[in-house]
């Protein structure tokens, strides 16, 4: 009875382990289509040519330039109930019950997703039928996110980035504080004079050399 047992509960743990790594694998693939695919609609529709092309177009751009919207997509997927993780606690005329409800919840938000999985889970969680408005109030609330989601990475794809310019293009030279700049152009100055033979500007008295400067003094 106890080996029966020790089966029993060995059989229990591999298959929450097995579970558990098909959760994470489904996890991974779906933000790896949302983060993939996030610019697809936007650059698809302004690409002329076939399907593939288009495609081609849309995927390379997402993944070109996913870390200029990661962030508003991460908080819809997130918003949308990707990850969800629930506990709730009510009770009833027979007593009390406590339920723990966590899933991970592929979907694609490409195609304008709207359909909030917590509102779902938590009526699931509850053993209670979904409310319609409730539901249509949710839609209509997250398709106003997609469709800002999807105006926020068309006009970062129009959005020229400093990171991406080529780099022969010379960089701005610093430029040396105001006392360091007029001691350099005192000394080009000196030197200059020194290189012309000691010659002074008309109405000038040639200067001497000074322990500041580059030219030693002569004989």
């Amino acid at each position: 009875m106890g080996l029966a047992m020790d089966r029993a509960h060995g059989w229990r743990h591999a298959r929450s382990f097995t579970l558990v790594e098909l959760l994470v694998v489904i996890a991974v693939i779906g933000i790896a289509l949302n983060v993939g695919t996030a610019a697809l609609l936007p650059v698809a529709v302004t690409v002329e040519g076939s399907f593939f092309a288009a495609l081609g177009a849309g995927v390379g751009a997402s993944l070109a330039f996913w870390r200029r919207w990661w962030k508003p997509l991460a908080a819809q997927l997130l918003l949308l109930g990707f990850f969800t993780f629930l506990v709730v606690s009510y009770s009833y005329s027979g007593g009390h019950s406590s339920k723990t409800n966590w899933g991970v919840n592929s979907f694609w938000v490409g195609g304008y997703e709207s359909d909030c999985r917590w509102y779902t889970k938590y009526m699931e969680a509850l053993e209670a039928p979904t409310v319609d408005w409730v539901i249509a109030v949710l839609a209509l609330a997250f398709g106003v996110l997609a469709i800002a989601v999807k105006l926020h990475i068309a006009q970062q794809l129009e959005t020229p980035d400093i990171a991406e310019r080529p780099r022969t293009e010379p960089r701005p030279k610093r430029r040396p504080p105001p006392g360091i700049a007029l001691r350099r152009a005192r000394k080009r100055v000196r030197r200059s004079r020194s290189d012309a033979g000691g010659m002074a500007p008309p109405g000038e008295a040639p200067q001497r050399p000074t322990e500041d400067s580059d030219t030693p003094p002569g004989p």
